[in-house]
C-alpha cells in the first residue's frame, strides 16, 4: 500500500480512526491488529483509513504520536525545582489514568525496530531540558540518565500491573485501587528521595 491520498476531509473522522487504532493496538499490537475492525469501530469505510494514513504500520505510528501529543497536553512540564516531584507524580497519574499508551509502547518494542527515524525528540527535548533547568545541573548526559529514572518510576506500575498484582499479592480488581493509592504515595516519596539526593550530588560538584 503506497502513501495516503488525499481525501476530503470528514468532521472527526481521523480522530475517530486514532481513538479506534489506540484500542485496537494496545489490545493486540500491531501484528493482531485488523483494519477492518479499527474501521467499523470508527464507523468509517476501510478503505478512507488507508485513504489517510497509507498502512496499518503507519496509522500504529499515529497512534503512538497521538498519546504523546495527549500526554504533553495533560502533563505540562515542571515550573520550576520545586515542581520537579509534583511533576513526576502528573506523569504517573496520566499513565495510571491513560494505560493504552503504555501498552502501546510495549508493542512498539516489541514489534518496530528502533530506527534513528522513529525517534521522538520533538516531545522528549522539552522535558530533558525542564530537567536540565529543575535541577540546577549542567551536565546534560547525566540528567537525561536520571530523567529516564524517573520516567521510569512514573511509568512502569501502570505498565506491568500483572507484575504488581504479583508482588503486592494483590487481585486483579484490586491493583487500580493500589496504583491510585498508596503506590502513588511510594513513587511520590522514591521521586523525592532521588531528587534531593542528585540536588545535594550536583551542589557539591559546583562548590
Amino acid at each position: 500500500m503506497s502513501g495516503p491520498v488525499s481525501q476530503p476531509a470528514e468532521p472527526g473522522s481521523r480522530s475517530r480512526i486514532l481513538r479506534a487504532a489506540t484500542a485496537e493496538f494496545a489490545r493486540v499490537g500491531l501484528a493482531g491488529a485488523r483494519v477492518d475492525r479499527i474501521a467499523d469501530d470508527a464507523g468509517i469505510n476501510k478503505q478512507r483509513v488507508y485513504a489517510y494514513f497509507g498502512s496499518k504500520a503507519a496509522l500504529f505510528d499515529a497512534a503512538v504520536a497521538e498519546g504523546f501529543r495527549q500526554l504533553r497536553a495533560d502533563v505540562p512540564i515542571a515550573d520550576g525545582p520545586g515542581d520537579l516531584v509534583d511533576y513526576a507524580l502528573r506523569l504517573y497519574d496520566f499513565h495510571v489514568g491513560n494505560p493504552a499508551l503504555s501498552r502501546l509502547l510495549l508493542w512498539e518494542q516489541l514489534e518496530r525496530p528502533l530506527l534513528d527515524s522513529t525517534k521522538r525528540p520533538d516531545h522528549h527535548d522539552g522535558r530533558v531540558a525542564d530537567y536540565v533547568k529543575g535541577l540546577g545541573d549542567n551536565d546534560t548526559d547525566d540528567v537525561v540518565r536520571l530523567s529516564l529514572v524517573l520516567v521510569s518510576m512514573a511509568a512502569w506500575p501502570a505498565a506491568n500491573r500483572q507484575v504488581v498484582m504479583d508482588v503486592t499479592a494483590t487481585d486483579s480488581r484490586s491493583v487500580q485501587d493500589l496504583l491510585e493509592g498508596s503506590m502513588r504515595e511510594t513513587v511520590a516519596n522514591a521521586a523525592r528521595a532521588v531528587i534531593d539526593e542528585w540536588r545535594g550530588r550536583s551542589g557539591a560538584r559546583r562548590e
